[in-house]
């Protein structure tokens, strides 16, 4: 599912619309010249490894030195500085007119000097980790102890070694920069709410303390709220973490959320799901019902666009591996996969029994269509049929208003005769939404079906479940 980005024409494959955003922080970044962090927030799944992967591949088509490190890809390692200065050293990405500045070799040199350094004091926090217990101690660790401690003592030798680092780097990236015509070297860090939280404070410190310097600008992709939730697991819930990451960034930029049309459109064709409608179903309005309800569910912006990819591939699995000799309505497809993209563990209890009717659509959807709605006989059939599956769930009838009691239908009941419900009166939408739910039921009851809804809903979910993530990922990106 990772959308290719070519060198020359880095947005060829953009279906959210990224361009523009891009467009404007490659200006802002190239007015820069001193030292900047500039951080680019989004929630998860919405987009922002492929953002900065298409946006990085702009900037080298623009001929800026470009250095790239994954945090999360790194965070097995306990001594951040390492794992950055090791990328640092290895220079920007490639491009033709790309010079290896002679610094490069004495930044690296240096760098080797220091990090036993750094290394030391991790192996001397690990020790007081244990309480410094020598009974604790394995052989290797207490000989780690006196080495760290050793090194550690000669604090003013390290203090140098330190500061004509930094002064190493500042001149490394004014080489970069004038090689690639005064344009800054950009350090992109991605994935920094994912990491370990002592490992993204460590390199938030790390970055702004020890590679600060003029003609650099590091950018991090993150989930903000998230990684100052990281920042409390380790200061305390009372800690100010958006204080402290105000002190590390410079400036914010806010990943603008995307226009879905067009990223639908293209995973429902290239997935196979519109083919597989065309295939399996033989009205043609029918066809264009069902075509429509997908569009519509994977608008929902409650799902992130990762869930969205995900989704939509489990879709297309799931309908190929259905048998074909049972007719099983698409509708029942969409019932599961949508409450597992949007709670699953609603999802788990609703398909265990657990869970009502009435918790699957207050969870599911917002308010009630009214009849001019486009999308309204499609989801009054889509609650019919939650109704039916807890209904027959619990072996009643699948629509009498004496005999069958689920609390979604006394709801409905409730609705469409006017009657209080709670402490308020129904609106005239809520009637007019319970009225058509309440007739899709009584189509169900009269249509012909092989299978029972609950027996449906078994199948569907027992295939959606047997078809995980990771074999979804495995089929579609090989």
């Amino acid at each position: 599912m990772e959308v290719k980005v070519p060198p020359g024409d880095p947005f060829g494959n953009d279906l959210l619309a990224r361009e523009e955003p891009a467009q404007v922080l490659t200006h802002l970044v190239g007015s820069i010249e001193g030292p900047c962090v500039l951080a680019i927030d989004g929630h998860w799944g919405s987009g922002k490894t492929t953002f900065l992967t298409m946006w990085t591949q702009h900037l080298i088509d623009k001929k800026f030195p470009v250095v790239k490190f994954n945090a999360w890809e790194t965070d097995y390692s306990a001594i951040p500085f390492i794992s950055l200065a090791t990328v640092l050293a290895a220079g920007p990405e490639r491009s033709s007119t790309d010079v290896v500045p002679k610094t490069v070799e004495h930044f690296r040199r240096i760098a080797e000097q220091i990090a036993p350094w750094f290394m030391s004091v991790a192996t001397l926090t690990a020790i007081e980790a244990i309480g410094g217990d020598p009974a604790a101690m394995t052989p290797l660790m207490g000989a780690l102890a006196r080495f760290a401690g050793d090194r550690l003592s000669d604090f003013p030798g390290a203090q140098q070694s330190v500061d004509e680092f930094k002064a190493t780097f500042q001149e490394m990236a004014a080489e970069i920069s004038a090689a690639h015509g005064g344009r800054p070297l950009i350090v992109a860090i991605d994935e920094l709410d994912r990491c370990r939280p002592t490992f993204a404070i460590e390199l938030l410190e790390i970055a702004k303390h020890l590679f600060s310097a003029d003609h650099v600008v590091f950018v991090l992709t993150m989930n903000r709220q998230e990684l100052a939730h990281s920042i409390k697991a380790v200061y305390g819930d009372h800690f100010d973490a958006d204080g402290y990451l105000r002190r590390f960034i410079d400036v914010d930029f806010r990943l603008p959320s995307p226009e879905r049309h067009p990223f639908v459109e293209h995973l429902l064709r290239t997935t196979g799901i519109d083919a597989d409608i065309e295939h399996n179903i033989a009205d043609g309005a029918a066809k264009s019902t069902y075509q429509m309800l997908f569009r519509w569910l994977y608008a929902d912006d409650r799902m992130s666009i990762r869930t969205v990819s995900q989704s939509a591939h489990h879709l297309s699995l799931v309908l190929a591996s259905l048998p074909r000799d049972r007719h099983i309505h698409i509708q029942m497809v969409a019932i599961a996969l949508w409450l597992r993209a949007i709670d699953w563990h609603l999802y788990v209890r609703f398909v265990a029994g657990e869970a009502s009717d009435a918790e699957y659509v207050d969870a599911v959807f917002r308010e009630p269509l009214p009849d001019s709605h486009p999308f309204s006989s499609i989801r009054a059939v889509l609650e019919a049929l939650v109704i039916s599956i807890s209904a027959e769930r619990q072996r009643q009838p699948l629509y009498a208003s004496v005999e069958a009691d689920t609390p979604l239908m006394r709801r409905y009941i409730e609705f469409r005769d006017g009657t209080q419900f709670g402490a308020r009166q129904p609106t005239s939408v809520e009637r007019e939404h319970a009225t058509n739910v309440l007739r899709a039921l009584d189509g169900l009851e009269s249509s012909p079906r092989q299978l029972h809804p609950y027996e449906e809903f078994k199948l569907v979910s027992h295939r959606i479940d047997l078809l995980s993530h990771e074999l979804v990922e495995r089929a579609f990106t090989t």
